[in-house]
């Protein structure tokens, strides 16, 4: 893997070559190009203050290939548009003011020969909007087979964030069957963020199951979490019964897509 970052340093423009992923680096970055599994991607976040995710595990790159994939909060779409580069039908999903931003990386990556025109839609999507729900499960026009979301819950002083519930509700919504499957990457700032988290997945899905870094030696190293979680097979999703009052139900997403 090869890393290309552009970034402002002691007065200057400057550009650093890695081979290898380094967090503090990227997040100081402006600009980012990306060579792994022999795809090239360029993002740039001048114009909006959005932290760039990224990860490291190996993957069969075959098995991305018309995989249907939705990602929340994608920032400047570095991980979306990787996955789009390897066949992957990607959803790309985050508040308005982003999604410029997004188009324009996307324009990018779209002239080479791994071009993901077709394979690359954005929707502006708010987490507890019905109508913005069913915009998505429309520009998917299938199954959701995966749902992606990698940092996206800030936490405040006391470690909580705000969000945790709207995010495993919206999971909840985009996940279309018992097979679709939910990843939610993110750095373990706080243990209280973990617990709601789990908390609020477990009203919806099968596991809840935090897997941590193979670097981190106890619960009090802030390593990268991960889960993956799975619908409740017995869950009746058109059962406006089931679902907690704070999350948008099923069938006012369905009045909405109507």
């Amino acid at each position: 893997m090869k890393v290309e970052i552009d970034r402002w340093e002691d007065g200057k423009d400057v550009r650093k070559v890695l081979y290898g992923l380094d967090r503090w680096e990227a997040h100081a970055a402006h600009a980012v190009r990306v060579e792994a599994a022999g795809c090239t991607v360029t993002v740039d976040r001048r114009h909006v203050p959005v932290d760039t995710p990224f990860g490291s595990e190996q993957q069969d790159i075959s098995s991305w290939k018309g995989c249907r994939l939705v990602e929340l909060g994608s920032g400047v779409g570095l991980l979306a548009i990787f996955l789009a580069k390897l066949g992957a039908q990607v959803v790309l999903t985050d508040q308005a003011s982003v999604i410029p931003l997004l188009s324009s990386n996307v324009a990018a990556n779209s002239s080479d020969c791994s071009s993901i025109a077709g394979r690359a839609q954005l929707v502006k999507l708010d987490w507890d909007e019905p109508e913005d729900i069913s915009a998505v499960l429309a520009a998917v026009g299938g199954q959701v087979d995966m749902v992606l979301a990698a940092d996206c819950c800030y936490v405040d002083e006391g470690g909580r964030s705000a969000y945790a519930e709207t995010i495993i509700c919206c999971c909840a919504n985009l996940s279309t069957s018992v097979n679709t499957c939910c990843l939610i990457a993110f750095e373990n700032r706080s243990e209280v963020l973990l617990r709601d988290l789990r908390s609020a997945a477990s009203c919806h899905f099968a596991t809840a199951a935090a897997r941590p870094s193979p670097t981190t030696s106890s619960s009090q190293d802030r390593g990268p979490q991960m889960w993956v979680d799975q619908r409740r097979a017995c869950q009746v999703k058109n059962s406006a019964s089931s679902i907690p009052s704070h999350c948008p139900s099923p069938s006012s997403i369905q009045q909405a897509a109507a």
